[in-house]
Parts: structure tokens; C-alpha cells; sequence
């Protein structure tokens, strides 16, 4: 059951960062490499990240298990009906105009449910494994190591590996395999959590499944939450003037190549996470 967690989480993340890159070498070239282009790329994949975590933290409070792994099933089947990513669709900027709306409406039409899913894969199978049967139930955030592993893979190997051997309609067709894999494995982690769950009638939301696993520990005042949302930002608004100052892109024929400081930043950014 382990080795099913690990390996999906993995690819999961895998996929998570490997898009991004992708995703800017479509899309940048039409505007330009200028540091406000990239922080709106920043800005919807943030974004993007937040809603697909919250997803996964509302069915994970307000589903049974067995229903958890139906819904995210589902949403898994329907992205897969979208996929290949249009990587030879045809842009067309707004000339003069303020880019901005434009950029985030070709994202989030570009990538924006694929993204959404895939970023909430990692909450949910740590939540999952905490429900499934196996040696360290009830200890789900090793997978964070493997999450972590993925994430930094995808980003070394776009500029060092895909970009430079594969064109973009390949790039994207090899997503969508690993999509299929993730999918599958999906397809595994959710039988075994089916398999040791009771009926997906009896509601067993938050860890209710398993009254053993229930704590007394006191919720978190509004201060202490507000607290560690500042905490998060820091660090991302950081990422964000790291890669303005690194990245002084102003040709667009020169933009087509992903710049080696925007992988540095979030290198760095998984690293650190790496290290908690």
C-alpha cells in the first residue's frame, strides 16, 4: 500500500511544478519576459494552488472517505477528457492594452482545472493514508518528503532535460501520459481506502472514522491563525521579488527559453521546505 502512496504523490507533484514552466514557455513569448508578465503567471498559479488546497481541506472535513475518493475520482476522469493541453493554439494579445486580465484568462482557460485537481492531489492522499490500513497509519506526513522529491525533480529536469529535447506539443502530450499515471494511481489509493472504510452512507468526516486518533488539543485563536498566514506570505512575496531581480527579460524572442532564475527561486523555495 506504501509504495502506491509514495509513487502517486510523487508524479502528482512531479506534474504540479512541471506545468508551470511549460505553461510560461507557451504563453510568455507573446508578451514579453518583463518581471510583471512572470509575477502574473506567479500570481494565477498561487492562486490556483490556494483553491486547489482548500478543495481538499472542504472534502476532507465535510466527506466520508469513500465519498472523498468518488468526488476527486471524478475530477481526475474530467480533466482527463480536456487533456492534451493546446500547446499550438493561437494567441492574441491585447497590443497596448494592460495584459494582465488577458494573461489570467488564458491560464485559467489553458490550465486552470488540470491545475486546480492536481494541486490538491498531495492534502488528500496524506489524508487518505491516514484512513487506509498499513504501518504507519495515523503518520501520513512522511509523504511530504516524497511530494517535496517530486516537485524538485520536475523543476531541475524542465530546463535541463525537457526543454532542451522536446518541443511543446511533446511536452505536453508526455504531461498528459503522467496525468494518466497519477490518475491510476488515484485508482489504487482509493481502493484501499474504500477497502478499510465503512459504507459511503455513514458519515465519518474529519478523523471521526478512527475515535482513537481523536486529540484534546485547543483550536487556534484568530491572532495565531492570521499569525501564520503573514508567516506563508513572506516567504512567497519573496520568491516574487527574487525572480524580478533575476529575470530582466525584456525580448520576447528571448523569452521563449525559461530563465534559469525563476527555477532558482523555487528550487530554493522546495529545498527549504524540504529541510522542515
Amino acid at each position: 500500500m506504501k509504495p502506491a502512496f509514495c509513487l502517486t504523490i510523487f508524479l502528482g507533484s512531479l506534474l504540479l511544478f512541471a506545468i508551470q514552466p511549460m505553461v510560461g514557455k507557451i504563453l510568455l513569448p507573446s508578451l514579453g519576459g518583463t518581471p510583471a508578465v512572470w509575477n502574473t503567471c506567479m500570481l494565477f498559479f498561487q492562486g490556483s494552488l490556494l483553491l486547489g488546497y482548500g478543495y481538499a481541506h472542504f472534502v476532507s472535513g465535510r466527506l466520508s472517505p469513500v465519498w472523498q475518493v468518488r468526488l476527486h475520482l471524478l475530477l481526475l476522469a474530467t480533466v482527463t477528457l480536456a487533456l492534451p493541453i493546446q500547446a499550438g493554439m493561437e494567441l492574441n494579445p491585447p497590443g497596448e492594452a494592460d495584459p494582465t486580465w488577458w494573461l489570467l484568462g488564458q491560464l485559467m482557460l489553458l490550465v486552470g482545472l488540470p491545475f486546480i485537481v492536481v494541486s490538491a492531489n498531495a492534502p488528500l492522499l496524506q489524508r487518505w493514508f491516514s484512513f487506509a490500513d498499513g504501518n504507519r497509519v495515523g503518520d501520513p506526513y512522511f509523504l511530504y518528503a516524497f511530494s517535496n522529491a517530486g516537485s524538485l525533480l520536475a523543476l531541475l529536469a524542465y530546463p535541463f532535460l525537457f526543454e532542451r529535447s522536446l518541443e511543446l506539443g511533446e511536452q505536453a502530450r508526455l504531461w498528459s501520459a503522467g496525468f494518466a499515471l497519477v490518475t491510476a494511481g488515484f485508482v489504487v489509493c482509493g481502493w484501499f481506502v474504500i477497502r478499510n472504510n465503512a459504507p459511503p452512507d455513514v458519515y465519518q468526516g474529519a478523523w471521526q472514522s478512527r475515535p482513537e486518533r481523536a486529540t484534546n488539543l485547543p483550536g487556534l485563536s484568530w491572532k495565531q491563525r492570521w499569525h501564520f498566514v503573514f508567516l506563508a506570505a513572506v516567504p512567497s512575496s519573496l520568491m516574487l521579488v527574487a525572480a524580478c531581480l533575476l529575470r530582466p527579460v525584456e525580448n520576447p524572442a528571448a523569452a521563449g527559453r525559461i530563465a534559469a532564475g525563476e527555477v532558482t527561486t523555487q528550487v530554493s523555495g522546495r529545498i527549504a521546505g524540504w529541510a522542515r
